[in-house]
């Protein structure tokens, strides 16, 4: 994972979203279908016929990118667990999620330090700049609306709070089941990043 855009500035966590898609794929497994029929009814009460488009392709990708083993275990998962495969899906799509949440939240569980502060967060983009000529290229205002992005999602899945200008880490409980899946899947730097142990 190194391919790096900054495409998700325009992005959500879009939770209702993602589990309304994940209901209606299990009904309609036609990915085509699946997509005429969100565009022509608008389960996602989106604002515009544009953002519906948007807000169907990217949450579409998120569902497809998640194992079918996460996706029928998703309606068994209480609210905090669901809002964990949402971000899986997330990481999944966005190498820059994906970098972020095994490099700088999954430190956090490991220090046992929780609390991710600005410089923490600065550090993690220059790091990503000196490594990648096409990171180098991201403006300013491009680097700081990533990095409210990634805040937004960190929050969304209810994995921290804000303090001021910092993020502490929530306590939570990640579903066993969650873990065996994962490890199904493959996935051991997944089990690693909510757990801070492999």
């Amino acid at each position: 994972m190194n391919r790096y855009s900054a495409s998700a500035v325009k992005f959500s966590f879009w939770f209702s979203e993602f589990a309304e898609t994940i209901n209606l794929a299990a009904k309609e497994p036609n990915r085509a279908e699946l997509r005429a029929y969100i565009e022509a009814n608008n389960p996602y009460s989106a604002v515009s016929p544009s953002r519906l488009k948007t807000t169907t392709i990217v949450v579409m990708r998120r569902v497809e990118a998640i194992s079918p083993g996460l996706r029928e275990l998703f309606s068994q998962l209480d609210p905090v667990n669901q809002k964990m495969v949402n971000l899986i899906s997330i990481m999944n799509t966005e190498s820059l999620t994906y970098s972020f949440m095994y490099e700088v939240f999954r430190q956090e569980l490991v220090l046992g330090d929780r609390r991710i502060e600005p410089y923490e967060v600065t550090a993690f983009f220059n790091k990503l700049s000196l490594e990648y000529p096409q990171v180098a290229k991201w403006t300013d205002q491009t680097v700081s609306r990533l990095q409210s992005t990634l805040r937004n999602y960190l929050r969304s899945a209810g994995l921290v709070k804000n303090d001021g200008d910092d993020l502490v880490v929530q306590s939570y409980l990640v579903d066993p089941r969650l873990i065996d899946q994962l490890r199904a899947d493959n996935k051991p730097d997944y089990i690693a990043i909510f757990t801070g142990r492999v």
